[in-house]
């Protein structure tokens, strides 16, 4: 096991959203000073986004700050809806990014940044739906 106690056939899945998520992080924001903080309670999750430190980046203010929360059986359901794990975290990260973008100073800048670091990388991060 990796750390994560199974309690049901959708805990593979959120653990998998969990880690494509933290993958994401780590290779778009990683250079901002982005954290990922991940709070489970019983089936709800609160995926928190936020900057370290205090000097802020050259992209995104001290105060840049993101939440994402879903249960399993949101999961589980989409997922019963034919929508891949892979789609739900991009989804998420979709969510998050725009909710950092609003700190940004220049927000086309930050995302331009954001999506050119994830081109060459997405497909291995995420892996491939089709």
């Amino acid at each position: 096991m990796n750390g994560h106690r199974a309690v049901g056939p959708s805990d593979a899945d959120t653990s998998e959203l969990i880690v494509v998520l933290e993958r994401l992080v780590r290779v778009a924001l990683t250079d901002e000073g982005v954290e990922m903080l991940v709070i489970r309670d019983a089936d709800w999750y609160r995926v928190t986004l936020s900057r370290t430190g205090g000097a802020g980046s050259a992209l995104l203010g001290t105060d840049a700050r993101a939440v994402f929360s879903f249960t399993r059986d949101r999961v589980r359901g989409l997922k019963g809806l034919g929508v891949g794990v892979p789609d739900l975290a991009r989804s998420a990260f979709g969510e998050l990014l725009d909710q950092l973008a609003r700190s940004a100073p220049d927000k086309v800048a930050f995302m331009r940044t954001i999506h050119a670091r994830l081109a060459a990388t997405c497909r291995e991060v995420v892996g491939s739906t089709t």
